[in-house]
């Protein structure tokens, strides 16, 4: 069993440790909302075109990143001593409390937290790639299911040996049952509407708008299904720090 700290003078370290690793999610979520919020402001246009004619209102995480290319790859290289330390405390975590037969898929967890982590590097270094290239798709889709592979075998981890055992806080795994529900439904309905949009270029609604400019008229349509791919992607990814900031609650 863990050691269990008897005093608040125990309790320090314990406490210094999980709120210097929170600092990773916590810039990665940050960063991204800084990174959205200054691409609407200052590159709305440009961002939120799509090749097939449309525009849309919500930028996706990779043309946010072409605006604001330093700040993606600040954040994207920033995080990654942080996710190397939380998978090492979770590897060993998982070594210390799971039975011998299920330490393999504790380290599978932990890989999957390290991969998602290096993609995201590479995705910040190669942000200028092609959104409809082969690269970015693979790159993109490698991500969204890595990420999404760590929480599930986490979950499971937790659920099937962590939780009849008493090792998991109570508030920690019904937090972690919500985000893992609306990350997945989230991505599901994002991607629905990446394909959607990249294949028929559909609207969900269309209205046109006229703007007299120097006696000149521009039609504009207004695409809803790219839209929804963006702000879906801005959630997974804001979900998925909410989730380290779980795991680190149990770790520590």
């Amino acid at each position: 069993m863990p050691h269990l700290p008897v005093s608040m003078k125990d309790m320090r370290p314990r406490l210094i440790t999980r709120h210097l690793l929170a600092m990773g999610p916590v810039q990665v979520a940050a960063s991204m909302l800084y990174i959205v919020l200054m691409t609407l402001a200052s590159d709305f246009e440009r961002s939120t075109y799509v090749e097939c004619g449309a525009l849309n209102i919500f930028p996706s995480l990779s043309s946010a990143g072409r605006s604001q290319p330093k700040a993606l790859l600040l954040s994207c290289c920033a995080q990654f001593p942080f996710a190397v330390a939380i998978a090492w405390l979770q590897l060993r975590y998982y070594y210390c409390t799971l039975p011998r037969h299920a330490r393999l898929w504790g380290a599978v967890t932990a890989y999957c937290l390290l991969q998602v982590s290096s993609i995201m590097v590479l995705w910040a270094i190669t942000v200028h790639a092609a959104g409809n290239s082969l690269f970015h798709l693979v790159s993109a889709a490698a991500m969204f299911l890595t990420a999404g592979l760590y929480m599930a075998c986490s979950q499971v981890l937790t659920w099937r040996y962590l939780m009849p055992i008493g090792y998991i806080d109570a508030g920690s795994y019904w937090l972690k049952r919500r985000v893992i529900f609306v990350y997945f439904t989230a991505a599901a309905i994002m991607w629905t509407c990446y394909f959607l949009n990249e294949f028929f270029c559909f609207p969900f609604c269309e209205y046109e708008t006229v703007i007299s400019i120097t006696s000149l008229n521009y039609f504009r349509t207004f695409s809803a299904a790219y839209s929804v791919f963006g702000m879906g992607e801005f959630i997974t990814y804001e979900l998925f720090c909410v989730y380290l900031l779980t795991v680190l609650w149990d770790l520590i």
